[in-house]
């Protein structure tokens, strides 16, 4: 009976199939559940958290994507990804339905156009990201305790709404990445808010140009963006942010090594100071002007892998520049997969901060985090 049911299901899979000879439709998922222990110190008081955290390594997802040849050389496609949290159930990415990815895009002899909501060039996120995969070892999606290549780097690594991306075709093994969004965050309460009018000072906006090279061993990325923030009622807002990044990775048969480093002005620090008090003894830098680094390895044997890093940053507040702030990050993971589709990870971390300023103590945070993922 059992083998029957198949028959008939793969009989209609065929017959549906048929009427949509030139599209391709895939559904697919992740789900990444973790324990974590965090241990922090802000200058003032000390803190310990044992949490279970949903996709600190890879955002939970699923997803439906697929495309359709209309005609020799152009194809259309689309992409819809949901982000969740797996230790709850409930909707991720600002409880959007589709809120890691919801585009449509086509392809053909000039390049690929795609339209809707993304990943940020500077992210590492879905089909646009191109930076945050490419440049680190430790590419996470929502981890704030363990520190990776954000912590020491300004600018935006989320997605963006209202976004339109073009990408060249690749010549000498080299593309060109635009993209522009003219109004990254609308949504309230996963809602689109009609009192944030796009393209217009209540918004932030986002622009980027990204050239992306890649040969067999050797892939780099160099990124230039700008974020024009919304209008503040204090006027203290800067009117933009603006990096500029350069990082890349080279494969050397037994390992692979990452590098990358951005300046950054008028910047939000994309982790925010270890010190979160407020008053006389807060960093006071909100904005910053600055520079970050980091350098990390992936080691790869048999079904397991180990990861190292280590980074620097350091800020000036863009309000004060005799208030600054030095930051360093160690991080080592390490992982085994029992499958082509199911892995266990551990990944620890430990980051410091030192302030200028008179009365803001120093601060520093030491987090580890293990836990499994299965792909479908």
């Amino acid at each position: 009976m059992q083998r029957n049911s198949k028959r008939l299901v793969a009989l209609a899979f065929l017959a549906v199939a048929g009427t949509v000879s030139a599209s391709e439709i895939e559904m697919y998922g992740l789900i990444d559940a973790a324990l974590s222990y965090t241990h922090k110190d802000n200058g003032v008081d000390t803190s310990n958290a044992f949490t279970m955290k949903s996709g600190p390594n890879s955002q939970s997802r699923f997803g439906i994507r697929g495309n359709e040849k209309i005609s020799d050389g152009l194809t259309v496609g689309f992409v819809l990804e949901n982000g969740f949290d797996v230790d709850t159930g409930a909707l991720g990415n600002g409880n959007r339905l589709f809120g890691r990815e919801a585009q449509v895009n086509l392809s053909g002899t000039y390049g690929t156009l795609k339209l809707g909501r993304m990943g940020a060039l500077m992210s590492g996120l879905g089909s646009t990201g191109i930076f945050g995969g490419t440049v680190s070892a430790f590419p996470s999606a929502k981890s704030t305790d363990v520190p990776n290549h954000k912590a020491v780097m300004g600018g935006v690594f989320s997605q963006h709404d209202n976004t339109i991306t073009y990408v060249t075709p690749s010549f000498a093994n080299t593309a060109l990445h635009l993209q522009y969004s003219t109004g990254r965050n609308v949504v309230t309460n996963g809602s689109t808010d009609t009192s944030k009018r796009e393209n217009t000072s209540d918004v932030d906006r986002y622009a980027a140009a990204g050239l992306v090279h890649t040969t067999k061993a050797f892939k780099w990325v160099a990124l230039v963006d700008q974020l024009n923030y919304a209008k503040g009622g204090t006027g203290a807002t800067p009117k933009n942010a603006y990096t500029v990044s350069l990082g890349g990775n080279y494969d050397f048969g037994t390992f692979r090594l990452h590098a990358a480093a951005q300046y950054f002005k008028d910047a939000k620090p994309t982790i925010s100071p270890y010190n979160d008090t407020k008053g006389a003894t807060s960093p006071d830098i909100t904005y910053a002007d600055g520079f970050g680094a980091i350098l990390s390895t992936h080691i790869p044997f048999g079904q397991h892998a180990v990861k190292l890093g280590a980074g620097y940053m350091h800020a000036e507040s863009a309000e004060n520049s005799d208030i600054d702030m030095d930051r360093g990050i160690l991080i080592a993971g390490y992982q085994y997969r029992f499958s082509k589709r199911t892995s266990f990870y551990a990944t620890t971390g430990y980051g410091f901060d030192s302030y200028s300023k008179t009365g803001a103590e120093d601060a520093n945070v030491a987090s580890i985090e293990s836990g499994l993922i299965h792909r479908f």
